[in-house]
């Protein structure tokens, strides 16, 4: 056979002889080669031999063909079979060089766009391999935009599964999964299954499952693979990697015993042993099993090559000379183990650390790797204090959360953006109590600005970058095509949601699922089309921090003080900052504190006519925790901004009181924020009340009978200004319309809180159909609200939802947030509709007196509690629901020059007596 090859090579090469220097010979030569080329790259079975003579002859082909429209078809297909070749032989740049030639010549001639799939996805292929995550993801987009034009080309299910491994290695799971999923679709389509791919498709979604946690479903999927293929050795080193993340660590390893290792594999199966005896505490095996893991490295790999294994390996290891308390050997091995992890950081210098990101593939183990250095920093420290200790371990935690802020920005959707905030919530905590006792130890200001504003930096981060893009879109030039596409693609999927929820049968059910993922995976699209954009991809991307000198100077005035709180474990941190000084104080006995705010929040949630409020035990034993210590910095203060924590989210702090039953309602008005970085230095504008959109779906009875009337709700907004919609008129789609021309919403309806999924939380419009009266929490998104100053939630539950520890509450009303409304008034829990009509209508009252929000809200509620027509609702169930997200009130220079101005027409003792009666009652002065 090797001479008939030789032969036919021999003859080819006398014709080419014969036939050179005529131009049509010459062509017609290199068809000659370029057939006799796909015929070998075409082969059934094709072997080393048959890959090296196609490879020789398309090279022939080349050499003979000129290039010409006549020619560009030939030419194309050589340079891209090239390129695969060269891919085949681990020539990535030979292979990159061909495909963008081929690219070039396609563009050149004007041929078939279709044409360019294969070096689209080939490309990035190639710059997946040498770890270029930005030329990744332009080529595969590429790839995928011709894909939804050309539904049939071929290999698109491995663009779907290369994009599902792309998504995969940078820390986005749920949407691997989407496209592997995608992939397998495409696969299962075709007339004949390819087992490779459907066992590479199925283990690509188990290992997503298997990182998102949900270990029993990958190891289902894993074993469902064991008997349909031969080379089990990958199955059972990730089934061993699955109990090994289950901390079953016998059964891990008699999984990973059973793998027989080679060159391709050897250093992941001596990672994953090594950890499980880490897990038994065998840290001989361990170190011997991680070496073993260096050799082969150092025999088969190439070592100037980073190696994101390698970096495991350095983890390790420094993981076991941390355990057996080596202290700077274990930082020797972190800071390898970041070299690796790092494409661009080479020091060896265990003082130093990464400072800019440009994502790569293994940022959650580089994450991992920083804050054990930065560990091995404290752990130092705390043997032998100094200052060169401390500044080495802030400076490495710092790293990590830049790292972190960059990963989370990286994602496209909020899912994948929480799973990075459940990482790096524990270190905050680590942080902030480590700085709070450096503060101890120092009395060094800095230690404790800095650890106000970590804890800050902590929460509602994935809110916090959320607002930020929507900014960046409002600036950055971006077509309002792609933001009204945006948001029709929001749409649909609500609607797809619904579908799903109402389906009869199992093939709809898969139909639908299958629009769903297709819907989620185009708005995915979409938004890495926003990057294209350098302003916004600047923005996006900037390192936001947290000012304390200017949160003094611009956001808190002499009469206003902001109380913080953050949890570090067991222990609650409370911040104190005023205009002149940040003060801290430390609450214990975390369990002792949940059990008063839970007996508070049944009591508060129980509503029953006739008995006496029996909260207040709590009221107070929560008041004494958490606004006593602060009062020495409150003698002068009538406002509060808080900044609630984890359970303290759900708290209303206007109910506690102290031990003679002052509620704090009586003391102060409350603004309540999600972080300090959502504060903002503006002041805020009086509301045009005439021109407001006020929404009453259920003022009657209605033909569904899945929402019960509030009768109340149409004596709510009679007193309202600008436009009304009530009953059939008070549709979804009506709201949608029009909402984004107001600046004020009132919307009096029903609201259902979802608590395992989130976006599924809703408000209740009209209901013209089943699917078409729900206003979906994934659906109040960018451009929703781009007017609105104020939205008044007087619906059930639009505060309560879902809480994941470090991002706060997932409700409804962070969606408006979410939407840019600035202000808001939501409710925590189901309320009485009379008493809510009540102080709504006070509340507007109070605005069109000039009054800032959170102080007609104040005033209104104090309104309900004086008026004794009133006094079945005094009771805090009945008021302390509604509570003001925003901005603050000013109480310094602006509202002093306002009063002033108000007042200058009264005669000096006219003023003071007026100031002595206010501060006699300890109730605010109206508008001042």
């Amino acid at each position: 056979m090797r001479i008939y090859y030789w032969v036919l090579l021999l003859s080819l090469s006398l014709l080419g002889a014969v036939l050179y220097g005529q131009e049509s010979d010459g062509d017609r030569l290199a068809r000659a080669c370029h057939q006799r080329a796909s015929a070998y790259y075409n082969t059934p079975n094709p072997t080393d031999e048959t890959d090296s003579l196609a490879l020789l002859f398309y090279r022939r082909a080349l050499k003979y063909s000129r290039l010409s429209p006549a020619t560009a078809a030939l030419v194309f297909d050589c340079h891209e079979k090239i390129g695969i070749y060269g891919q085949t032989f681990d020539n990535q740049q030979e292979a990159l060089l061909n495909y963008r030639r081929a690219i070039a010549i396609c563009r050149q001639y004007k041929l078939s766009d279709s044409l360019l799939f294969i070096p689209y996805l080939y490309t990035g292929s190639v710059h997946f391999y040498q770890q270029s995550y930005d030329s990744t993801t332009y080529y595969f987009e590429q790839a995928e935009n011709l894909f939804q034009r050309y539904r049939r080309l071929p290999e698109a299910q491995r663009l779907f599964n290369s994009l599902g491994v792309l998504y995969h290695e940078t820390g986005n799971y749920r949407q691997s999964i989407n496209y592997f999923q995608k992939a397998l679709q495409l696969m299962l389509a075709k007339p004949k299954t390819d087992s490779a791919a459907l066992y590479s498709y199925k283990s690509n979604i188990a290992t997503a499952l298997r990182n998102l946690n949900q270990y029993d479903s990958a190891a289902t999927i894993y074993k469902s693979l064991l008997p349909i293929t031969q080379n089990r050795n990958k199955l059972y080193t990730n089934l061993g990697i699955v109990y090994l993340s289950k901390h079953q660590p016998a059964e891990a390893l008699r999984y990973l015993l059973k793998v027989e290792t080679d060159s391709t594999n050897a250093i992941i199966v001596r990672n994953a042993l090594a950890e499980t005896y880490l897990q038994q505490l065998r840290y001989t095996s361990a170190e011997t099993s991680l070496n073993q893991s260096l050799q082969v490295v150092s025999r088969y790999g190439n070592q100037s090559k980073k190696n994101s294994h390698v970096g495991l390996t350095y983890k390790l290891l420094g993981d076991i000379a941390r355990q057996q308390n080596q202290i700077w050997r274990a930082l020797n091995y972190y800071q390898q183990s970041i070299i690796q992890l790092d494409l661009d950081f080479a020091s060896t210098d265990v003082y130093r650390n990464p400072q800019n990101y440009a994502q790569g593939f293994s940022s959650y183990l580089l994450f991992e790797s920083l804050v054990a250095k930065a560990e091995c920093w404290r752990s130092l420290h705390r043997k032998r204090p100094n200052n060169q200790h401390r500044q080495a371990a802030i400076s490495t935690y710092l790293s990590a959360f830049r790292l972190a802020d960059y990963i989370e920005k990286s994602f496209d959707n909020e899912e994948a953006r929480l799973f990075t905030v459940q990482k790096a919530y524990p270190v905050y905590k680590q942080v902030v109590a480590f700085l709070i006792q450096t503060y101890e130890e120092t009395g060094d200001a800095t230690y404790l600005n800095e650890a106000f504003c970590w804890s800050e930096k902590s929460k509602a981060a994935v809110l916090a970058i959320g607002l930020k893009e929507n900014a960046a879109k409002s600036i950055s030039g971006i077509p309002d095509s792609l933001l009204s596409r945006e948001r029709n693609l929001h749409l649909s999927l609500s609607r797809l949601m619904m579908k799903v929820e109402n389906a009869v049968d199992d093939a709809e059910t898969e139909t639908l699922t299958g629009q769903l993922r297709d819907t989620e995976l185009e708005l995915s699209r979409l938004t890495d089309k926003l990057h294209d954009y350098p302003a916004y991809y600047r923005l996006k991307f900037s390192f936001d921090s947290v000012n304390v000198a200017h949160l003094q100077r611009n956001v808190l005035g002499k009469q206003t003080a902001l109380l913080s709180y953050f949890w570090a474990d067991t222990t609650l941190f409370g911040f104190v900052l005023t205009a002149k000084q940040l003060r801290y104080f430390r609450v214990s006995q975390r369990s002792s504190l949940n059990q008063a705010l839970g007996g508070l929040l049944t009591q508060l949630k129980t509503v029953s006519p006739g008995r006496a409020f029996g909260g207040h035990i709590y009221a107070e034993s929560l008041y004494n925790k958490l606004v006593l210590p602060a009062e020495p910095y409150l003698t002068t203060v009538k406002s509060l901004i808080i900044i609630p924590h984890d359970e303290l989210t759900l708290l209303p702090f206007e109910t506690l009181h102290d031990h003679s039953r002052a509620y704090l309602l009586e003391r102060f008005d409350v603004t309540y924020q999600y972080a300090a970085s959502f504060l903002q230095s503006r002041l805020q504008s009086p509301p045009n009340l005439d021109q407001m959109l006020s929404v009453a779906p259920f003022d009657k009875p209605t033909n569904s009978g899945e929402f019960a009337p509030l009768t109340a709700s149409r004596q709510e907004i009679s007193s309202l200004g600008g436009e009304k919609l009530t009953s059939r008129f008070a549709t979804k789609a009506n709201f949608l319309r029009m909402a984004a021309d107001y600046p004020v919403i009132h919307l009096a309806t029903h609201a259902v809180a979802d608590n395992v999924n989130p976006l599924r939380s809703f408000i209740a419009f009209y209901p013209t159909s089943y699917a078409s009266n729900r206003l979906h929490a994934h659906e109040i998104n960018y451009g929703t609200l781009p007017n609105t100053e104020l939205v008044f939630l007087s619906a059930c539950e639009t505060a309560s939802g879902k809480l994941v520890r470090g991002e706060g509450v997932m409700s409804l009303s962070r969606a408006f947030s979410l939407a840019g409304c600035p202000n808001l008034v939501t409710s925590l829990w189901k309320a009485e509709d009379n008493a809510t009509a009540y102080i709504s209508s006070r509340f507007y009252r109070h605005l069109r007196q000039g009054m800032p929000f959170s102080r007609a809200l104040q005033a209104a509620k104090l309104d309900l509690l004086r008026d004794r027509q009133q006094v079945q609702f005094h009771s805090p169930q009945y008021w302390s629901h509604l509570i003001y997200i925003g901005t603050p009130a000013r109480t310094s220079a602006s509202w002093a020059v306002w009063l002033l101005l108000t007042l200058g027409g009264l005669g000096a003792g006219g003023w003071f007596w007026r100031y002595r009666r206010n501060k006699q009652k300890r109730l605010p002065a109206g508008n001042a």
